[in-house]
C-alpha cells in the first residue's frame, strides 16, 4: 500500500499500466507515483487549476486554467518529469467552460457550453475541428468516462441521469 499527500481533496487521478498520476489544483502539479519502482514525483508544475486528469495509455490529458481561457494540455503517460504540449487543436478559443475529459486513444472529450449548449465536444487527438458529440438533455455533464465501445456520462441536473453514446 501506498500513503501520499495528493494535495487539494478536489484533485484528480487516473491511472495508466506503468504509474498513478493526480493533479492538484491549488498547486498547479500533475503528479506521479511509479509502484514498481516506488518513486514519485511530478510530470509537469505550473499548471493552475489542474483538473480532470485522464489517460489513453499513451498520454495524459488534462484542463488547466480558469473557465474562459483553459488549455488542454497533454503528456506522455510516463512517470517522469514531462515537456508539457497544449492540445494544438483545443484552445482558449476552444473552450469556454471545460470540464470532465475523456479519451479513446483517437478522440478526445470534454463537457463545454459552447454559445450556449452545453454537451460533450470532441477533437481529433492528432488535431482538427471540435465537434459537439452529444447535447445536454438539461443539466452540465460531468463523470465523463470511455467503456468498450461507449462514450458515458452523468447529467446530475437532469434526475440523475447516465447518458451512453457510442464511439465514433
Amino acid at each position: 500500500v501506498f500513503t501520499a499527500t495528493t494535495g487539494n481533496p478536489g484533485s484528480t487521478m487516473t491511472a495508466a499500466s506503468n504509474a498513478i498520476f493526480w493533479t492538484d489544483v491549488t498547486a498547479g502539479t500533475v503528479s506521479f507515483y511509479n509502484p514498481v519502482s516506488f518513486t514519485n514525483g511530478n510530470v509537469s508544475t505550473g499548471q493552475k487549476g489542474a483538473e480532470s486528469l485522464t489517460t489513453d495509455g499513451t498520454y495524459l490529458y488534462w484542463v488547466a486554467g480558469p473557465a474562459g481561457s483553459a488549455s488542454l494540455n497533454s503528456a506522455s503517460a510516463h512517470p517522469a518529469p514531462q515537456t508539457v504540449t497544449k492540445v494544438a487543436s483545443v484552445s482558449a478559443a476552444t473552450f469556454t467552460n471545460a470540464q470532465t475529459v475523456a479519451s479513446d486513444g483517437t478522440n478526445i472529450y470534454w463537457a463545454d457550453t459552447v454559445m450556449g449548449v452545453s454537451g460533450i465536444y470532441t477533437v481529433p487527438a492528432a488535431g482538427g475541428t471540435r465537434v459537439l458529440r452529444a447535447a445536454s438533455l438539461g443539466g452540465f455533464p460531468s463523470h465523463l468516462t470511455v467503456g468498450g465501445s461507449y462514450l458515458v456520462w452523468f447529467e446530475p441536473g437532469t434526475s440523475g441521469t447516465l447518458r451512453a453514446a457510442l464511439l465514433p
